[in-house]
């Protein structure tokens, strides 16, 4: 596994999981 597909998924994983954690502490 490549640093950059690591990288992407993490920011795959921050722009899905950031909007839902704001609707969860709203």
């Amino acid at each position: 596994v490549g640093i950059a597909y690591l990288l992407a998924l993490e920011t795959t994983n921050n722009i899905i999981v950031s909007p839902v954690e704001n609707i969860e502490y709203d």
